[in-house]
């Protein structure tokens, strides 16, 4: 018996070719190869999947290392990312620099005399810290108390924070990752509303399901020709309405200029120079990009003085030499994310600065 749902063969041909060519090395699929296909959730939640390794990789690559073949770098970064503090350490398994967290006690002055490592693998590691001077524990009368309490190991390294406060940048990245997601999704909305500028009204579901397919084209960017039943069209200019939903089209600039502004607020909290005047396309004075250059500096000496202090005792107490730099290529980096945010096509890099 035949199937009636059968299709010809050559349609069967053509529709398994079309979806090879949607999957992806991620095992995902999308229709069409579109993502106004997908979900809108799965729009937003993909935005701020993107959003979020774009800021973050800004982070881990503001500095840049000279270590031994046996440390891994990028390793050292993403320690101070996301536990805010990391340890370079000798022990039985190997020498490593990883991220730590404070472990049994402290010094006099708050600073940890054993730290407990974490590797990415689940590795775990007891390490005793090392400082340039023996640090009390413990002043009680005359006895100076340096060992109390403490796990018994013979690894031995030295400790580094991030900031003064070990405080994770990682919640910097998921703080401005949520806001810089909603300004992009607001772009997209406002291009959309101004490339479709009015809302139709039907009564029809024949017209309906026709003005959603119009839509659909006009979103994708499709040549786009409208089809009725006969019957439909005699009474079309009865069956349709439009309303007029236009949208300003200064809105999508200053949509994108508070786009350029947090993600200057962003670099500017972990430490690199912007422009603080993102909406003057035309001229942006010298004092005014000046203008914050005492605090961001701040901000980034506070952050680079620590691992410069770094290589210094992991040279003077293990005698290891590594050495770390400002990364002088990361405002090109900024520059190129912010475009990819707004898809500005580099109009920004024309900025001219005057005195």
């Amino acid at each position: 018996m035949k199937n009636k749902n059968a299709i010809p063969f050559y349609d069967y041909i053509d529709e398994l070719n079309n979806n090879q060519s949607n999957w992806n090395f991620d095992n995902s699929t999308y229709p069409n190869n579109s993502y106004r296909k997908i979900k809108f959730d799965d729009y937003k939640k993909l935005i701020y999947k993107n959003t979020y390794m774009r800021l973050y990789n800004i982070l881990i690559n503001m500095y840049k290392w000279d270590t031994p073949k046996y440390i891994s770098a990028r390793t050292i970064e993403l320690g101070y990312a996301l536990a805010g503090q990391v340890c370079f350490f000798k022990s039985k398994v190997g020498t490593y620099c990883l991220p730590c967290y404070p472990h049994n006690r402290y010094n006099i002055y708050g600073d940890p005399v054993q730290v407990k490592t974490q590797g990415f693998n689940g590795f775990q590691l007891t390490i005793n810290v090392k400082y340039g001077d023996d640090i009390p524990i413990r002043l009680d009368g005359d006895n100076i108390d340096t060992f109390s309490i403490l796990d018994e190991t013979e690894d031995y390294g030295v400790y580094s924070r991030d900031n003064d406060l070990c405080y994770p940048y990682i919640n910097y990245v998921k703080e401005f990752a949520i806001d810089l997601t909603d300004k992009i999704i607001a772009h997209h909305i406002a291009t959309q509303r101004i490339k479709v500028p009015y809302l139709w009204v039907v009564n029809d579901k024949d017209l309906k399901t026709t003005i959603t397919d119009l839509m659909e084209k006009i979103t994708d960017n499709d040549i786009y020709v409208v089809q009725t039943k006969n019957n439909s069209m005699k009474e079309l200019d009865k069956s349709i309405k439009l309303e007029n939903i236009q949208l300003a089209p200064n809105v999508v600039k200053e949509i994108e200029n508070a786009i350029v502004f947090r993600m200057g607020q962003y670099c500017e909290h972990i430490g690199i120079k912007s422009n603080p005047q993102p909406d003057k396309s035309q001229v942006v004075l010298t004092s005014e990009i000046n203008a914050n250059d005492g605090l961001i500096m701040l901000q980034d000496n506070i952050r680079f003085s620590q691992r410069q202090k770094f290589c210094k005792d992991i040279k003077d107490i293990m005698g290891i030499d590594i050495k770390v730099e400002k990364n002088i290529n990361i405002n090109e980096m900024i520059q190129n994310t912010t475009e990819e945010f707004i898809n500005a096509n580099g109009e920004r890099k024309n900025n001219k600065e005057t005195e």
